[in-house]
């Protein structure tokens, strides 16, 4: 959030009745009449941190209102700032320029200019009629690291997520208040759980969108189960998946297919295949890894999803700025190969599937699942389709046709949002003289509104399923109605952890704790550009660690980080093409980065969801699937962007990855089958 501070002359610290800095009627009496600048206001984060870069500084020359005043201009005096260059040299910021009542400072981390706060204050104008001192509030850079170490030190402690995270969130909550308790607990409440799911001030409802859809998902699984739909499909899909490696491949190809959407694979997926997964006795641990590992890397590699769009323009727009040739769509087809992390893991799971071997906790929880009696519903257990009552039995239509319906909308869904967005758009484009874009597939997924459309699927999905099962007058309304209930029901744990994990990414944002800026001021200066691969897979994972966000996370550190690349590059005095390998592989590395990052992180969206769908403990899955992730992320680091700065090209290290993840597998891992007969 940023907080506007206005402050006069012999009155810096008058607050109005809303705590912000306002002149008073004292102030304003001695105010200059011949100006309508009574004084200068700030726009800048509430928590400032010492030795972390402030991102954006806006000031504004105001008058008794607090209006801006646009004609205003000239050059006015200013302290409590210094200005850093790439070579690391220091000086003071002694003065700002306004334009049209405005004058912005900020740091430009891509070129390596830097703007620290000196002082607990900053000082604009000079003379007692305009100097305007603005109160500062700085923290001690690590306190910003605090929430998503608190969460995950403490989920392992206590091995409860709920409570980690509401520990987590209100010691973020503690610093943002300026250790005020009462504050603090009101801020926590008010602004990152409740504000979570109401968006304020009429914005996009993203939140709220994606718990519906969560319950929509949830009612029409279990629609599908009280009617024996679900056990109506068990019984046919078991005739293909009879054994462990086939069920758990038979998992990854649908995770495939799935491809263009990380949510509606990972509910769907997850949903639909828990059933089949117990009957195999495959435990949930590992359907929930099977799941999250095929969602964010299928839909952020598909040339086809609701992640090209965004990846699209993550990328346009830091070519456009750097002046690189090259058009977007290119350049993501050729970072690809570059995306090691995404490419490496759906080659590991395939290799877990179709080896049968496992180690580490997942080992454990195989063996475990193994070894019970499967937790199937009672529709599917040793009577299956031959013996099961046909007034009780399910048909397979109820639990197809709702899938189908679901997928189908989806499909329309994104077409049809996609083309009027892209008309909207153009419109708008046109009026204010702009060249309008062309009707491409891509254009068309940038314009769509995939929350929207994964919302009206599902809730349309889950009536299908009601109808189905309705007209097969088999099962009570009652019954059907109260099952869609318990479904819906069986997600609300995973939704309060979705809001609570949303909290903490909105306490680590850039307007608060700015966590990212601490992670990246860490890592500044590092290394030279043959090392940026290696240093943004790095940064990329271990911001997406912290948020939760692997979107934010590329929306941060593609321009910062193949600005740094292409500036270290150009150094050299040679013309930079666009499809140079190290810029290419940077750019691959934020992508790739940042899903990592996510798996890894039991704050993300997709980490809950996945564990959610699969119906397994959201720790458990965490901690047998960081193992699995933590190897594919090791591998990529070492065997594929280190080796990238060396000048080895990526399609070569690229399968020696994949055989030294095959012989870690062969080493490490082992069969449960033949663990169990020993």
């Amino acid at each position: 959030m940023w907080l506007p501070h206005v402050g006069l002359a012999q009155s810096a610290t008058d607050r109005n009745e809303n705590g912000e800095y306002a002149p008073s009627a004292a102030t304003m009496a001695a105010a200059d009449h011949r100006t309508s600048v009574v004084g200068f206001a700030a726009e800048l984060p509430k928590v400032l941190l010492s030795d972390v870069p402030i991102g954006t500084l806006t000031l504004r020359a105001v008058d008794a209102d607090g209006e801006t005043v646009t004609t205003f201009a000239g050059t006015v005096p200013f302290e409590g700032l210094r200005q850093t260059d790439r070579a690391g040299k220091s000086q003071p910021l002694r003065e700002v320029a306004f334009h049209n009542g405005t004058a912005v400072v900020r740091s430009d981390l891509s070129r390596g200019q830097r703007v620290y706060p000196t002082a607990d204050r900053l000082t604009v104008g000079q003379g007692a009629a305009l100097e305007t001192a603005i109160p500062l509030e700085i923290t001690w850079r690590w306190l910003a690291l605090a929430p998503p170490v608190v969460a995950i030190l403490l989920a392992i402690v206590l091995r409860e997520v709920v409570t980690s995270l509401v520990i987590a969130l209100y010691s973020g909550a503690l610093i943002l208040s300026g250790w005020d308790p009462v504050q603090g607990l009101l801020l926590m409440l008010e602004q990152d759980v409740v504000g979570q799911v109401v968006e304020q001030d009429g914005g996009d409802p993203f939140h709220m969108t994606v718990i519906a859809f969560t319950l929509c998902m949830g009612a029409m699984v279990g629609i599908m189960q009280s009617s024996g739909g679900t056990a109506a499909l068990v019984t046919r899909m078991g005739r293909f998946t009879g054994t462990r490696r086939r069920t758990q491949t038979a998992t990854w190809i649908a995770g495939l297919v799935v491809f263009f959407d990380d949510y509606a694979n990972t509910l769907l997926v997850g949903s639909m295949m828990r059933s089949i997964t117990d009957r195999a006795r495959v435990s949930r641990e590992k359907l929930a890894f099977l799941v999250d590992a095929t969602a964010a890397p299928v839909a952020g590699l598909a040339i086809i999803s609701t992640w090209v769009g965004v990846e699209l323009g993550y990328i346009r727009e830091v070519y456009e700025q750097l002046g690189l040739s090259g058009d977007a769509y290119s350049i993501f087809l050729q970072t690809l190969p570059w995306r090691v992390y995404p490419l490496l893991l759906l080659g590991f799971v395939l290799m877990v599937c179709l080896s049968g071997r496992d180690f580490g906790p997942m080992r454990a929880a195989e063996q475990q699942a193994l070894a019970a009696a499967p937790d199937l519903p009672q529709a599917v257990k040793p009577a299956d389709s031959e013996t099961a009552d046909p007034q009780t039995a399910g048909s397979l239509l109820t639990g197809l046709l709702p899938i189908a319906v679901l997928l189908a909308g989806v499909s329309f869904g994104l077409w049809y949002t996609g083309t009027n967005g892209l008309a909207a758009a153009n419109a708008e484009r046109a009026a204010a003289g702009e060249a309008v874009q062309a009707l491409s597939l891509w254009t068309l997924l940038d314009a769509a509104n995939p929350n929207r459309v994964l919302l009206v699927s599902s809730f349309l999905a889950a009536a299908v399923a009601m109808a189905c099962a309705a007209c097969q007058r088999t099962h009570p309304l009652h019954d059907l109605a109260q099952g869609g209930l318990n479904g819906a029901g069986q997600m609300l744990p995973a939704v309060v952890v979705l809001v609570l994990a949303w909290g903490i990414s909105s306490q680590c944002s850039p307007a608060r704790l700015n966590t990212a800026g601490v992670l990246i001021e860490l890592t500044h200066g590092l290394l030279p550009a043959t090392g940026m691969p290696a240093l943004t897979f790095l940064m990329a994972a271990g911001i997406s660690l912290a948020t939760g966000s692997s979107w934010s996370t590329m929306g941060l550190l593609m321009p910062l980080s193949v600005g740094v690349t292409f500036h270290l590059l150009a150094a050299s005095g040679s013309p930079i093409p666009g499809d140079h390998p190290l810029l290419l592989g940077t750019v691959g590395a934020v992508l790739a980065g940042s899903i990592f990052g996510d798996h890894c992180s039991p704050i993300s969206d997709t980490t809950v969801l996945s564990s959610a769908a699969a119906g397994c403990d959201h720790l458990q899955h965490v901690l047998t699937q960081l193992p699995y992730a933590g190897a594919v992320g090791a591998v990529s680091l070492l065997c594929c962007y280190i080796p990238a700065g060396l000048g080895l090209p990526i399609l070569f290290t690229l399968p020696v990855a994949a055989l030294l993840l095959y012989g870690l597998l062969r080493l490490a891992g082992s069969r449960l089958e033949e663990s169990a007969e020993r």
